[in-house]
């Protein structure tokens, strides 16, 4: 089975590391499968494991029910949809080694479709058109699964490439590759290389998110502003990206072997997230209307209304020593969705400036630390906040006090 897979075994390791204390993951019930795709289609969730087939949630994680019926390979590599023009839909699966199944009744029984012999690695549609990336290149159905049609021309070193993600982008395709990303500007008849910028490294996931598509590589993150024609590295630099998942003003990343990330500011800034995961080889993300679904070995679940708010790095100001410790007004105030919040401390103190809600529940920890003595500022993103007032307070030894501020959206 193809190299991904078995790097994501091999690599597998039990970590528990809380590093993020308002946002904690729950494994769900569906633990003992490596989840590798997800679908959400409404209110049900879809999830496809290495060697277990295809699995629903109803609600939100807390039980799965398999839903196996018809398939005849259990290795599920991916899964989508498209509308049945009845007001339902048709789902997809991907297997490793059997091609593409389909289901007409949201899962309740499997057929096969034409293609029946390939790796595929990915699923994508674009409009009624259905995209399958395999082991060896493309495959293109406008007859839901009926029939499929290899689409490969264009494709270079090798000509037949292994293509592990697949991003529709209105009549564009972008196809990430082994050796890069591919732009296909007419449902697949012609591909061009699509990679300036790009290092020389398996791209594994592509995503839209506000005005950009995000690329994640073993080689870190990229992010394109002209829709695939050139790429820059983002913030997250240093990690094997895997998956993308975008909802409302946060973005997330899953990486191999570190968990997964937020940003609230499209990239520029990352936050690890991943207290209560046990599993850091995430390899799979999804989103709903309340939460963010991680897939390991098992599928994890965070609500939205945990990742309250996240701050974006402690600065030190200058090496001065303050006469005294204190606690300065935010600026600016209002603010949206960000603003810096300076301190003075006096002596060494171990240090905590925290935000609270108008009920006094705690919404976020900027600072939690020994600070040697200096003066210094760390930026506060509600992104994920709803408008209204706040405080925050600063604890330093015998020294406490607590301000307001007020995020205006």
């Amino acid at each position: 089975m193809k190299q991904r897979l078995t790097a994501c075994l091999l690599f597998f390791s039990i970590i528990i590391f809380f590093n993020n204390s308002f946002a904690q993951w729950k494994l769900t019930p569906l633990y003992n499968q490596y989840i590798w795709s997800f679908a959400v289609v409404d209110t049900n969730i879809f999830a496809g494991s290495s060697g277990g087939g295809v699995y629903l949630s109803t609600n939100n994680g807390a039980s799965w029910t398999e839903m196996d019926s018809g398939l005849t390979n259990m290795g599920i590599s991916a899964l989508t949809y498209i509308p049945n023009g009845n007001g339902g839909v048709i789902l997809f699966a991907g297997t490793f080694g059997s091609g593409v199944f389909k289901s007409t009744n949201l899962g309740k029984s499997w057929d096969s479709t034409a293609m029946t012999k390939e790796d595929v690695w990915t699923l994508a549609v674009n409009g009624t058109n259905i995209f399958a990336g395999t082991q060896n290149g493309m495959y293109l159905s406008t007859n839901s699964g009926a029939s499929w049609t290899e689409i490969n021309s264009g494709f270079t070193n090798p000509a037949l490439p292994i293509v592990n993600t697949l991003l529709g982008n209105g009549q564009d395709i972008l196809a990430g590759t082994t050796t890069g990303v591919y732009l296909s500007t007419d449902n697949g008849t012609k591909w061009t290389s699509s990679s300036s910028g790009l290092p020389a490294a398996d791209v594994w996931a592509l995503s839209k998110y506000a005005s950009k598509i995000y690329a994640g590589t073993a080689s870190g993150l990229y992010e394109s502003t002209n829709n695939g024609s050139s790429w820059k590295s983002s913030a997250l630099n240093d990690q094997n990206v895997w998956a993308l998942a975008g909802k409302d003003t946060m973005l997330f990343a899953a990486t191999r072997d570190s968990g997964v990330y937020i940003s609230t500011d499209t990239g520029a800034a990352w936050i690890k997230i991943d207290s209560g995961l046990v599993s850091y080889n995430v390899t799979t993300l999804a989103v709903n209307d309340s939460n963010i679904f991680a897939g390991s070995l098992g599928v994890y679940v965070l609500p939205f209304n945990l990742i309250f708010a996240v701050p974006t790095g402690i600065k030190q100001i200058d090496n001065n020593i303050p006469k005294d410790f204190v606690l300065y007004q935010n600026y600016p105030n209002p603010f949206n969705p960000t603003t810096t919040i300076n301190f003075s401390v006096r002596k060494e103190s171990f240090v905590t400036v925290k935000v609270f809600n108008v009920l006094g529940s705690e919404v976020a920890t900027l600072v939690n630390e020994e600070k040697p003595s200096g003066n210094y500022k760390v930026q506060f993103n509600g992104g994920s906040l709803s408008s209204g007032i706040y405080f925050y307070r600063m604890s330093a030894g015998s020294f406490t006090d607590t301000k307001k501020l007020i995020l205006l959206k």
